[in-house]
């Protein structure tokens, strides 16, 4: 029981909104009817140039699930300081763990449910047929299960303080991924494969219970090193250009501190210097033209640009917007009591997350199409078509931000899911919109294409500002009652 109440306190508040829930599961629908659809087209192909195994879809989907529940521990309760309440009152230990780790199983295990539901549903009524065995469902679920149990597990070890601990722990456990590596790879049946996934899970539970002296541990270390950034970086210069309105540098100055003093920004340049890292490597192995089937190698290479693009501007842009203001919580009154106006703080804070792009778009626009050898008016449209989603995509973020604002601490300030992927499927559709037509004049003439994606970045420009301004409005009228 006690647990149920902890899980009770502390579950995370979902967006109520009917018009925000309806938009989410359309949006929901559609992904999946196109991911569906491709993966209906793909096996239409005899020969690809890729060819995943079941055994690499498996691990992948386990994988991906497994560092979601990782990162949504880490966030949500080993950097979680209302927690304290709950080490300071009269409940075991061992039951806040469990009402932490039953939070990130129930919540990954209800989006793989609805997830599921809506495929079968489709598979059912579109009479889809799908390269799957009688046991391949089976043995997702299995994985399912065991993938939130992992990341939690994961989280707790590399939250611990010591480093001789923090690496015997990941080490010992890190076993488990190779185990199921192993096992979906192995020559043994299918069935003896579900068996061996089955029993995975109620081990890493039975070492999660072991391992509770650990708990109270590494949520300590996560307050203490949360709470020891706030003063080690100081500079009493301004280090943004003096043409900026002062209100708005000074705003801006603030938020850019406080990524860095949290580690935000030297980790997305290091995730962005990953990305164009993986885009020369899939260069070396597939070479300057991959025969990928249906007659598309030579938009091989600018698609998957483009999505590497759209992936650092939503890391860079999009998921630091959503959160730009209620991550101040009860200290956003504090904006609201000086002379700064609604209009300078939109913008300071805004500006905040436009001021890296020029850096990420040539961290991973340049190596790869310098190395492709693209010719110059090709860069030029790569690099505007990116600052053009840049502008897009941070008018977005903070307009929903500003809309749906989050102001329970104990998350810091994070969206839900409902709000994260409206705006990021919100930002894909209105990218495609925004940079369709100049796409489709480079195939006819390059320097008209470059000239229409220019028009589509200077419109992008307006949008935003349109947004900032209707967010500044927003602003205005919050009552901030937190």
């Amino acid at each position: 029981m006690e647990v149920i109440k902890a899980y009770r306190l502390t579950k995370k508040k979902i967006t109520k909104n009917p018009i925000v829930t309806a938009w989410f599961l359309i949006l929901l629908f559609a992904g999946v009817r196109m991911t569906l659809f491709v993966i209906e087209v793909l096996a239409d192909v005899e020969d690809l140039f890729i060819e995943p195994s079941r055994a690499d879809i498996l691990f992948a989907l386990f994988f991906v699930l497994m560092a979601k529940a990782s990162t949504e521990t880490t966030e949500d309760t080993f950097n979680n300081q209302t927690l304290q309440y709950f080490f300071t009152s009269p409940v075991k230990n061992v039951h806040i763990l469990l009402s932490r780790l039953f939070k990130v199983f129930w919540y990954n295990l209800l989006l793989v449910g609805v997830v599921m539901s809506i495929i079968t549903m489709m598979v059912k009524l579109e009479g889809i047929t799908l390269p799957t065995d009688h046991l391949f469902y089976p043995q997702l679920y299995s994985l399912m299960i065991l993938a939130p149990i992992t990341g939690f597990n994961i989280s707790l070890f590399s939250k611990q303080e010591s480093l001789i601990l923090k690496i015997l722990t990941l080490t010992v456990y890190g076993q488990i991924l190779t185990a199921v590596w192993w096992i979906l790879n192995s020559s043994s049946e299918l069935s003896t494969q579900l068996m061996y996934t089955l029993l995975l899970t109620p081990i890493s539970l039975i070492i999660t219970l072991i391992c509770t002296p650990l708990f109270k541990r590494a949520w300590v270390a996560g307050i203490k090193g949360k709470n020891s950034q706030i003063l080690r970086f100081h500079r009493k210069k301004d280090f943004l250009p003096n043409f900026m309105p002062t209100c708005i540098r000074k705003v801006a100055q603030a938020e850019i501190l406080r990524r860095i003093r949290n580690r935000q920004i030297p980790a997305t340049v290091g995730v962005t210097a990953v990305l164009s890292i993986g885009l020369l490597f899939i260069f070396h192995q597939l070479g300057p033209d991959p025969d990928i089937g249906l007659d598309m190698g030579k938009y091989f290479y600018p698609a998957l640009i483009a999505m590497t693009a759209y992936t650092v501007v939503v890391i860079h842009s999009v998921i630091p917007s959503l959160t730009l203001f209620s991550r101040d919580g009860k200290r956003l009154w504090a904006l609201r009591t000086t002379s700064a106006s609604p209009g300078s703080i939109v913008w300071g804070k805004g500006s905040s997350s436009l001021l890296f792009s020029p850096l990420t778009t040539i961290i991973v626009i340049l190596p790869i199409t310098i190395v492709l050898h693209y010719p110059t008016i090709f860069i030029l449209f790569a690099v505007t078509a990116t600052l053009t989603m840049y502008f897009l995509f941070t008018g977005i973020g903070v307009w929903m931000g500003i809309m749906f604002p989050n102001f329970d601490e104990s998350t810091r300030g994070a969206p839900d899911v409902m709000i994260m992927y409206t705006s990021l499927m919100i930002c894909l559709l209105s990218g495609g919109l925004f940079l369709a037509l100049p796409t489709a004049i480079l195939e006819i003439d390059r320097f008209l294409g470059l000239l229409a994606c220019i028009l589509a970045a200077d419109a992008a420009a307006a949008v935003m500002f349109i947004l900032f301004k209707h967010s500044a409005k927003k602003y205005e009228d919050m009552e901030i009652n937190i």
